[in-house]
C-alpha cells in the first residue's frame, strides 16, 4: 500500500494531491474523526473545507503555488463524511519533479471538534464563526460575480433561507426587487471599480415573499490589487421604518384634518410658544407662521387696544396656572384684528390636554352680519307681502287672524278687523256637511300635532270654497306653514283656473266622442302608462278592450310575445316620455312594429305620437297590406336581379363558346389553307409567276380573315382572361385601349389576387371595359389610373380619370354605369362614383366581398 509512504509525514492525517489540487491518496483510511476518507479521492482539495472558507482557502493556495515558499500553514475548518465541523491546522508542502511541482503533501494537525472546548487551538479561528453567527446584523459575502459565498445565522433569519440552499446563487437576482436591482448593482460596480466602502439602504424579498428594508455597510474585498468580492453588514430596519412611516402618516393625517377644517386652530405650550396654526387660522387673520412665535406676539397684534390685550394675557395666565389642577374649557366672543387691521367677531374656545393648550377660533363675523340682515329682511318681508299679488294671512293656533295683506282684502272684500276673531272668519268657509267640517279640523290639527315630532313636515294643500263679502263662492287652495306658533297661509284663488279645467274636461269628452267613430285606431294614455281611452276601431282592429289593456305594460305583454322585443319597445316608451319631459318641443320619432292581435293574427302598425302636458295621444295606422306589397315588390326585385345575373352568366358562356367555335371552326381551317397556299405559291414562283401572284392575293385575304376572326373572338371573350387571369386581362385591355384612343392608362394591382372565381373575374373585367368606354365617350380624359387590390376581406377596384368631371348625376344615368351598378349588386358589392378632391375628373369605387354567394 502506498499509505506507508505518507506515514512518514505524520501519524495524524496526511493527504496527497496532484499539481491541480485533486486528492490522490489519504492516510490513514480511518481515524478518530474521519471514518470514510476514500470518498475524498479524485475530488478537489477544497471539498473537505467548509463552504464559507473555500474561496479564501483556494485563493491562499494559488498564492502559495506561485510563490517561492516550499511550505505553508493554514488554520481553517474541515468537514467529515457526516458534515461535522472540525478545527484544524493544514501544513502544505510542495513536491517537485524535473524542476516542476509534481504534487502536494497536506499534513492535517491539531484536529479538534467544535462541540468540544478547544485546548490549544488559536482563539481567533475558533471564535470567528461563533461571533459571526451570533451577531444580530446580517453578514453577507459576495464573490466578484455577485454570488453568495457566506451568510451568517442572522442573515438566514432575515432572509428566511438556509445558507446551504442559496450558496453560489446571484444575490441581486434572488433577493433584490426588480425596481431597485439596477441601483444596487451599480453600488456593487462602484466597489468593484475601486471605492473602499459604500453605505446604502434597499429592500429585499424574503423566502416568504415579504419585503424588508435593510441598511447596508459595504466594503470591497481585495487580494493584492485583485477584486475578490464584497463584505456587507446589514441591519433590518423594517419595523423601525414602518413605525417611522406610521408616525409620519399619523402626523400627515392630523395635519390634513386640521388643515381641512374651516375653523381656526392653534396649539401652544404652557410657556406661550406657538407650535402650530392651521390654514383656516392663517387665512382668517392673514398672518404667516413666522410672524406669530408666541401668544404674546398674538396679543400685541390681534387685540384692538391695550386693555383688551391685557385682559387676554390675564385669561392666558389663569389657564396656565389652573390647568395642572383640573381641565379648563371656556368660550368667549371677542373682536379681533386681522393682519390688515380688519375687525372680525370671533368666538374663542380654549381647552387643555396633555401639556398643550388648544385654541379654536370660530369666525362669527358673517353670522352676526346675517343676523342683522335677517332682522332687516323681516321688516322688508312684511312690507313685500303687504303688496304680494296673492292673498296672504297669518293666524294663531286658535284661528284668530293676526295679519292680512292687501290682496286678501281685494279678493274677499273684508278688512282684518271685520273677521279677526275665529268664529267670524271660520264661518266664511263652506262645509256641505258636519263630516266635512270634522275632516277639516282633523287635517289642520293633525298637521300641528305632527310638527311637534317632525319639524320638517310639510303641511297639506287644502282645497276649500270660501264666501267673499259679496256672497260669491271662491275656489281657494290654502298652503300654510307654522313658524314660532304663528300660522302663515297663502290663499291661492283658483276659481278661474277651475273654470278652464272644466272647459278642458268638456273638450276631452268632445274629443272622445269624435274619435270614437273614426275609421282609424286611436288611443290616449297618461305619461305614467295608464290608459285613458281607446276607440271602437282600435277594439275592432286589434281585438282588445280598454279593460284588457289598462296599462302600457299590459299592451306590450299581450301584443309582443317575444320577451326581448317586449322589453325593447317598453324601454322605447320610457325613453320617449323622459325625453319629452326634458324638451317638449323636440320632434317625436316615427315608430313601426308588428303586433299580435287578440285572434292570433300578426299585423304591422305605424304609430303617430302626440304629447300634450301629461297625455299621450297615439294613432295606430295599419300598414300590414302595404308591407306585404313591399315584400312582394322586394321579392320581385330580387328575382329580377337573379335573372339578370343568370343572363350575364349565360351571355358570358355563349360568348366564350362562340369565340372558341370561331377559333376552332374558322380561324384554324383558314390558317391551314393559308399555309397550303403559301407552300403552293413558293413552288410556282419560278415556273408560273402569274399564278403565284394570284395565290399571294388569296393568302392576304386569308390573313384578313384570320385577323378578323381573332378580333371577333377576342371581343367576345379574350382568351387571356382564362389563360392568365384577371390582372393580365386588364393589363392587355389597358394597352389595347391606349392604342385605340391615345389615352394613357395605368394599371396597379395586388399580386395576391389569383384564386378568385371565374364569375368575379369576368364581371370585374367587363366593369373595367365598360368604365373605359364610358370615360372615352364623355370625360375627355388624357390619363386613367386603375387600381385592383385586396382590403381586409374585400376586393376593391378604383378607376380614376382626369377628365372634365361632368355632372355625376348625369353619369349615373348612362347605360354603362347602370350596367356596372347591376354587376356590383349581383356580386353583393357596393358601388360609388364621385368627383375627385381637386374637382378634376371623377373616381369610380367598387367593393366586392371575397366570399360571394349568389
Amino acid at each position: 500500500m502506498k499509505t506507508s509512504a505518507l506515514s512518514q509525514y505524520s501519524n495524524n492525517l496526511v493527504i496527497k494531491t496532484n499539481a491541480q489540487w485533486a486528492i490522490e491518496e489519504v492516510w490513514p483510511e480511518k481515524n478518530a474523526y474521519f471514518k470514510q476518507t476514500e470518498h475524498w479521492l479524485q475530488k478537489p482539495l477544497q471539498h473537505i473545507i467548509i463552504f464559507s472558507e473555500q474561496d479564501v482557502f483556494m485563493n491562499e493556495l494559488k498564492k502559495f503555488k506561485l510563490s517561492n515558499n516550499k511550505t505553508v500553514s493554514f488554520q481553517t475548518f474541515i468537514l467529515n463524511e457526516k458534515k461535522k465541523k472540525f478545527a484544524a491546522e493544514l501544513i502544505i508542502q510542495k513536491k517537485f519533479k524535473t524542476g516542476k511541482i509534481n504534487h502536494f503533501i497536506i499534513n492535517v494537525q491539531q484536529i479538534q471538534s467544535l462541540q468540544l472546548k478547544p485546548k490549544s487551538f488559536p482563539v481567533p479561528l475558533l471564535l470567528r464563526e461563533t461571533i459571526l453567527d451570533n451577531i444580530h446584523a446580517a453578514i453577507l459575502i459576495l464573490n466578484k460575480n455577485g454570488e453568495i459565498t457566506y451568510l451568517n445565522k442572522a442573515g438566514e433569519r432575515i432572509t428566511g433561507y438556509n445558507f446551504a440552499t442559496i450558496a453560489n446563487k446571484n444575490w441581486f437576482e434572488l433577493f433584490v426587487p426588480e425596481n431597485e436591482r439596477k441601483k444596487t448593482i451599480a453600488i456593487f460596480q462602484k466597489l468593484k471599480s475601486g471605492e473602499e466602502s459604500i453605505d446604502h439602504e434597499n429592500a429585499i424579498i424574503t423566502k416568504q415573499k415579504n419585503t424588508k428594508i435593510i441598511q447596508w455597510k459595504n466594503t470591497a474585498i481585495y487580494s493584492g490589487k485583485t477584486f475578490q468580492g464584497t463584505l456587507s453588514i446589514g441591519l433590518d430596519v423594517t419595523e423601525l421604518k414602518n413605525a417611522y412611516d406610521a408616525i409620519k402618516q399619523s402626523e400627515r393625517k392630523f395635519q390634513s384634518i386640521t388643515e381641512a377644517i374651516p375653523i381656526g386652530l392653534t396649539i401652544c405650550e404652557t410657556n406661550g410658544k406657538v407650535l402650530y396654526m392651521n390654514q383656516a387660522f392663517r387665512q382668517m387673520f392673514g398672518y404667516k407662521v413666522s410672524e406669530i412665535k408666541s401668544v404674546h406676539d398674538w396679543f400685541n397684534r390681534a387685540y384692538p387696544n391695550k386693555a383688551s390685550a391685557e385682559q387676554a394675557k390675564k385669561r392666558w395666565n389663569a389657564h396656565v396656572k389652573n390647568v395642572q389642577e383640573k381641565p379648563i374649557e371656556d368660550s368667549i366672543e371677542l373682536k379681533l384684528l386681522t393682519h390688515k387691521r380688519k375687525e372680525k367677531i370671533i368666538e374663542l374656545k380654549t381647552t387643555y390636554n396633555n401639556g398643550y393648550i388648544y385654541q379654536i377660533f370660530i369666525d362669527l363675523t358673517e353670522k352676526r352680519k346675517l343676523e342683522a340682515e335677517a332682522k332687516e329682511q323681516a321688516l322688508k318681508f312684511k312690507r313685500i307681502i303687504e303688496n304680494f299679488p296673492i292673498p296672504m294671512a297669518s293666524c294663531d293656533l286658535n284661528y284668530n287672524l293676526l295679519f292680512t295683506n292687501n290682496k286678501f282684502e281685494e279678493v274677499f272684500g273684508y278688512k282684518m278687523d271685520e273677521i279677526k276673531k275665529y268664529p267670524a272668519w271660520f264661518k266664511k268657509i263652506k262645509f256641505n256637511t258636519p263630516e266635512d267640517e270634522a275632516k277639516h279640523d282633523e287635517e289642520f290639527y293633525g298637521y300641528l300635532k305632527a310638527r311637534k315630532t317632525d319639524p320638517d313636515k310639510l303641511a297639506p294643500v287644502l282645497y276649500r270654497q270660501i264666501y267673499n263679502k259679496k256672497g260669491e263662492l271662491r275656489d281657494i287652495n290654502i298652503t300654510f306653514n307654522l313658524f314660532d306658533n304663528e300660522l302663515f297661509a297663502v290663499l291661492e284663488d283658483v276659481t278661474e283656473q277651475n273654470k278652464y279645467i272644466k272647459l278642458l274636461q268638456e273638450s276631452e269628452e268632445r274629443f272622445k266622442a269624435l274619435a270614437q267613430n273614426m275609421p282609424i285606431a286611436i288611443g290616449s294614455y297618461d305619461t305614467d302608462g295608464s290608459v285613458n281611452f281607446i276607440n271602437q276601431y282600435f277594439i275592432k282592429t286589434i281585438g282588445y278592450t280598454a279593460e284588457e289593456l289598462p296599462t302600457i305594460e299590459a299592451w306590450y305583454a299581450k301584443t309582443q310575445p317575444d320577451p326581448i322585443k317586449r322589453q325593447q319597445y317598453y324601454q322605447h316608451w320610457v325613453s320617449l316620455i323622459e325625453a319629452f319631459s326634458k324638451n317638449p318641443q323636440q320632434e317625436i320619432p316615427y315608430v313601426e312594429s308588428d303586433i299580435t292581435c287578440k285572434d292570433g293574427s300578426i299585423k304591422t302598425f305605424s304609430y303617430l305620437f302626440s304629447i300634450y302636458k301629461k297625455t299621450v295621444y297615439i294613432i295606430f295606422v295599419d300598414i300590414t297590406e302595404r308591407r306585404k306589397a313591399e315584400k312582394e315588390l322586394m321579392a320581385s326585385h330580387i328575382q329580377l336581379q337573379r335573372l339578370s345575373a343568370h343572363q350575364r352568366r349565360t351571355k358570358e358562356a355563349e360568348r366564350k363558346y362562340i369565340a372558341e367555335h370561331i377559333h376552332d371552326s374558322v380561324s384554324q381551317p383558314v390558317t391551314g389553307m393559308k399555309i397550303d397556299l403559301t407552300v403552293i405559291k413558293n413552288k410556282l414562283l419560278k415556273t408560273q409567276p402569274d399564278l403565284a401572284e394570284k395565290l399571294q392575293h388569296n393568302i392576304e385575304i386569308a390573313n384578313q380573315v384570320i385577323l378578323a376572326t381573332r378580333k371577333m373572338a377576342t371581343d367576345l371573350r379574350p382568351s387571356i382572361l382564362d389563360d392568365f387571369g384577371l390582372a393580365a386581362a386588364i393589363e392587355w385591355e389597358c394597352r389595347e385601349f391606349e392604342k385605340k384612343t391615345g389615352i394613357l392608362c395605368y394599371f396597379e394591382y395586388d399580386n395576391s389576387l389569383k384564386d378568385e372565381s371565374s364569375e368575379i373575374q369576368s364581371n370585374l373585367y367587363r366593369i373595367v371595359q365598360e368604365a373605359l368606354n364610358n370615360i372615352d365617350k364623355f370625360s375627355q380624359a388624357t390619363k386613367i389610373t386603375i387600381e385592383l387590390y385586396k382590403k381586409e376581406n374585400n376586393i376593391q377596384l378604383r378607376i380614376t380619370d382626369n377628365g372634365n368631371g361632368h355632372d355625376i348625376e348625369e353619369k349615373l344615368k348612362t347605360l354603362a354605369i347602370i350596367g356596372i351598378k347591376d354587376r356590383a349588386r349581383n356580386l353583393k358589392g357596393t358601388f360609388s362614383i364621385e368627383p375627385n378632391k381637386n374637382r378634376e375628373g371623377s373616381q369610380l369605387l367598387l367593393t366586392i366581398p371575397l366570399k360571394t354567394k349568389n
